[in-house]
Order: structure tokens, then C-alpha cells, then sequence
């Protein structure tokens, strides 16, 4: 939560209060300050839920331009008697700077330096085998952070991992925070006060509101979350569950589940080590569901729990989601939705992953390789499976070699009945024929060569022509009617042989028989005797 005073809360719920943002930020070594004449206004948001983590954005309206990559403090203040009272939100990262021409201001997007961690993830400098602890470490180091929790014990601090498992997988370091988040039980944010990277947990504030900070619309409260009381690891296709459970909770309060999947530090043979940590922390944890609009709070932090007073009931809450939005005025949206429910079968699961013939999958993404394990508890049972396996396999085999054999003789009678051999192939071709196959068509991108002869046409084309044993036929093809342009050959109707034309053009002699010759002579036509 962040620091403030009783006065502070009594008068941002009244009426007539005197609301001001201010933000700094060095500029060519001096410092500048922006008040409410320059900035116009101010959201402050984030989401942000357990096991995860999370970034803050800040979106200003601002006079004045703010260049990108500047770092700046943002600052909320209440007018307690004759000065404001400061809330300290911390240090933001320009990221977009936008004219906005149309209101001669700038829209400037900020967010806080989890804004480092968006960027693909890189081999970090480690010792491995390296703790948990170490490894955050090395991370906040690549990112320029500084680790808060550094000379803190937290849920699997300690355990190990042997290798650098996120190595060209593609992921980003905030998708390997995120995993860190599960494998610690925590929410992974940027501390306010001092902009170090954060493993934190839920914190009781002790604090209550009640109807006066709300506003009369949209509010509601009523379906509690919780109590948590089971905690499962699941592996790739959500296969191979191990889990730890309340009983008693469950039996009292029914199953609520939180499954965690496909996580790759979690995902060898020691994963059921850390289940002890997470679910030490998790077990119990419950809180309401809300959604209400205030005229605003301002106070809480990430991951804070507190009560809310309507009328006669009290509701035990957690900050995970909000919105601050300041303008002339004040408002806050504050919700938390209800998380993923899961359904695990837990006759198919374990407490371990020590058990008779368990057999599971673990993908290891970094090596592209799935490897299959087998464990079991007694040597002598896995020898004795191990034989019969060897016998069953045996007659598998058998059984599929005459499958498969069968399978060859379908396909061998097949190919003898539906295929040609190569001189059956060339008898066709040559017009012999086989089993009564003959080849009458051959088709081509120049034309059909059939029973009717050469037949030489393409698509678009002004002409097309056939040759058969009558002789050579040129046809208009520009419309349905085929109209001859051209023929050569053999007239059977004058039984002789001719050459017709719908038109000639001779461009030079038309020489008819051996004695006659017309063409062009000076300005006329000539006709000569050439006998």
C-alpha cells in the first residue's frame, strides 16, 4: 500500500476536494516539473493477476512534449488544508510520443521498466548448475535492474536448475518472468518506491472502504474466489499431473484449482520438489470477485488485500486490476476477474512422479526433442514387465509382418492388374492395341490429333485449320459458324482437285494457267499474254 496519511483518505472521498498531478524528469541536466497547467490528463493502469507478471501504463495529455525514452516520476496529490499531499507512483519510461493536432497537445505513453524485460531473451551470465535465487539474478543484471528480493528466502529460492533452458526458444524475458512467477507463487512487478523488480506476495493493508468511496453505478461484489486448496503441475498437452492437496479443504469447501502448465523450469523429474513451496504459499488463499467504479482510492498497490464494508457485509479483497483516471476530475475502476478454472483427473495423476510403470512425457523445447520416461519402484516388477513386454513385442511383430505381407500381396495382384507392361505400353502407342486399348486421341496445347484428322486451333486465336486425308481446310474462328476461309484438296461434289478462298490477295502477278498474267501496270491493271 502505498504511504499516506488518515487525512489523505478522509478527503479523497469528499466532495469539493482539490485534486493535482505533477511529474518530473531531467532534461539537458536540469530538472522539469510539470503541474496541472501542462498536463491536461493522466491514466494509470495495469493488470495483473498471481503467478504472473506485470507492467504499469501511464497515458498523459500533456502541453509540453516529452521526448522518447525519457524517464520520468509521476506524482498524484490531495489538498490536505493548506498544501497537497503526494502519492509516489514511481518512475515511467516514455515509450510513444503523438501530436495530437486536432487539441495542440501531445498524447505521450509511458510504462514502468518492466518495459526492459519486453524484448527476446538472450543467454544470461550464469553458474550451473544455478538456484532460482541466482538466476533471477543474473536476470535482473542483463536488464540493467535491481533484484529487491536479492537477500531474501522466497518459495524455491534454492532449487536448481542445470541448465540455461530458455536459450533460443523464442521467448522474451517477460515470458520468462512470467514462469518465474509460478515456479516462486508470486507476482512479478516493478516496485514504486524504488523501481526494483519485485517477487510479491499477497499484503494485508488492514485497511477498509466502504459505500462513500464508490460511485453509484456499476457495483459488484457477492462470488468469492477460494479457498485454493489444490496445486497442480501439468506437462506438455496438460498430461503427467502431479499435485499436493487440502483434503480437509476440500472436502469442507470443494475443489479450487490452480493448474500450472508446460512450465520449463518445472518440468523434469524434480518437479514435484517444488510443489511443497507453492502450495505452502497458495493454500488457503481466497478473496471476492468485484467490479466497481470509485470516485477514487489511489492508496492501493499491487497484490494488496483489503475490506470493503456494503451495508451489512464485509468483502475480503485483492488488488489485481485498475484503472486511475484523472482529468479535471477522478475516478477508479477497480475489478478482479474470476481466475481459470480447472478440472484435473486426479485418478490419472500423482503426488509424485515416482510410480509402478508411470509413464510420461517431458518436452524439452530448448533441444526440439521429446523424451519418454519410464519409472517404477520395484526392480523385480520392472524386470518381470520388461520380460513380458519383450514376449508381447515379439508376437506384435509377427502379427504385423503378416499384415504387412498380406498388405503386399493386394498390392502386387493390384499393380499386375491395373498396369501395362512396356511392350503393351508401345503397342498402344503404335495403334496395336491391348486388351482392346487403343490409343484415338492424342491432345496437345497446339490442338487434337483424333479419327477427323490434324486439328490445329488455341484459345483467341483468329483462325484454326485441319488436315486429314481430304486435304487442308483453314476456318474463321472468330464466330460459332466455322465459315471456310481456305481450302486444298479434293472436291468430292466437282470430283477433282481445287484450291478455294473467300478472298485473295496477290501482291504482285496472278498468273492464271501458263499463257494469261494480271497486275498492276502504271496507273491501271495489266493483262498479259505470257504464252
Amino acid at each position: 500500500m502505498r504511504t499516506h496519511t488518515s487525512y489523505f483518505k478522509n478527503n479523497i472521498k469528499t466532495l469539493g476536494r482539490e485534486i493535482d498531478v505533477k511529474i518530473t524528469y531531467e532534461e539537458d541536466s536540469e530538472e522539469v516539473v510539470l503541474g496541472s497547467e501542462e498536463l491536461n490528463s493522466a491514466v494509470l493502469s495495469y493488470q495483473s493477476d498471481i503467478l504472473k507478471s506485470v507492467m504499469r501504463q501511464l497515458e498523459i495529455d500533456s502541453n509540453t512534449e516529452i521526448s522518447v525514452d525519457t524517464v520520468l516520476n509521476f506524482s498524484f496529490g490531495v489538498k490536505v488544508g493548506n498544501s497537497y499531499e503526494y502519492l509516489d507512483y514511481g518512475t515511467f519510461i516514455v515509450k510513444e510520443v503523438e501530436k495530437q493536432e486536432d487539441l495542440n497537445s501531445w498524447k505521450i505513453t509511458c510504462y514502468d521498466k518492466m518495459l526492459y524485460a519486453m524484448k527476446d531473451y538472450e543467454e544470461v551470465e550464469a553458474t550451473y548448475p544455478c538456484t532460482i535465487h541466482d538466476y533471477i539474478l543474473a536476470i535482473c543484471n542483463k536488464l540493467g535492474l535491481t533484484f529487491k528480493n536479492e537477500n531474501e528466502t522466497f518459495p524455491n529460492y534454492n532449487r536448481e536448475i542445470a541448465s540455461d533452458l530458455y536459450k533460443d526458444l523464442g521467448y522474451t524475458y517477460r515470458d520468462v518472468l512470467d514462469e518465474l512467477a509460478q515456479v516462486t507463487a508470486s507476482t512479478i512487478c516493478i516496485n514504486e518506491d524504488d523501481g526494483e523488480l519485485e517477487l510479491r506476495y499477497i499484503n494485508a493493508t488492514n485497511d477498509t472502504i466502504d459505500e462513500h468511496f464508490f460511485k453509484d453505478i456499476n457495483v459488484k461484489f457477492g462470488q468469492k474466489y477460494g479457498p485454493i486448496n489444490s496445486i497442480v503441475l501439468s506437462r506438455a498437452g496438460e498430461s503427467d499431473n502431479i499435485y499436493m492437496q487440502d483434503e480437509d479443504s476440500i472436502e469442507l469447501n470443494g475443489l479450487c484449482e490452480i493448474k500450472i502448465k508446460e512450465n520449463q523450469i518445472m518440468n523434469f523429474n524434480d518437479r514435484s520438489d517444488y510443489l511443497q513451496d507453492i502450495y505452502d504459499t497458495l493454500d488457503g488463499l481466497e478473496y471476492y470477485i468485484n467490479d466497481f467504479s470509485s470516485t477514487g482510492i489511489c492508496y492501493y498497490d499491487i497484490c494488496d488485500r483489503y475490506s470493503v464494508n456494503i451495508g451489512e457485509n464485509t468483502y475480503s479483497c485483492i488488488l489485481f486490476n485498475t484503472e486511475i483516471n484523472i482529468t479535471q476530475g477522478l475516478t477508479e475502476d477497480i475489478y478482479t476477474e474470476y481466475p481459470e478454472e480447472n478440472q484435473t483427473n486426479y485418478k490419472k495423476a500423482d503426488k509424485t512422479d515416482r510410480r509402478i510403470n508411470q509413464a510420461y512425457i517431458i518436452v524439452d523445447k530448448q533441444n526440439q526433442e521429446i523424451e519418454s520416461l519410464t519409472s517404477t519402484v520395484n526392480q523385480v516388477e520392472a524386470e518381470t514387465n520388461n520380460i513380458y513386454q519383450d514376449i508381447l513385442s515379439k508376437f506384435n511383430t509377427i502379427d504385423e509382418s503378416i499384415t504387412q505381407i498380406s498388405s503386399l500381396e493386394n498390392r502386387v495382384t493390384q499393380l499386375q492388374t491395373d498396369t501395362y507392361t512396356k511392350t503393351e505400353v508401345q503397342q498402344i502407342a503404335n495403334g496395336i492395341g491391348t486388351d482392346g486399348v487403343v490409343v484415338t486421341v492424342v491432345t496437345s496445347t497446339a490442338g487434337t490429333f483424333d479419327e477427323n484428322g490434324l486439328t490445329i486451333e488455341k484459345t483467341n486465336a483468329k483462325t484454326k485449320g485441319n488436315f486429314n486425308e481430304s486435304g487442308i481446310t483453314v476456318m474463321d474462328a472468330t464466330g460459332y459458324t466455322n465459315e471456310e476461309l481456305l481450302f486444298a484438296g479434293y472436291d468430292n461434289t466437282l470430283n477433282e482437285t481445287i484450291v478455294r478462298t473467300k478472298n485473295i490477295n496477290v501482291s504482285k502477278y496472278l498468273t492464271i494457267g501458263t499463257k494469261s498474267r494480271l497486275e498492276d501496270y502504271e496507273d491501271g491493271t495489266g493483262v498479259f499474254d505470257i504464252g
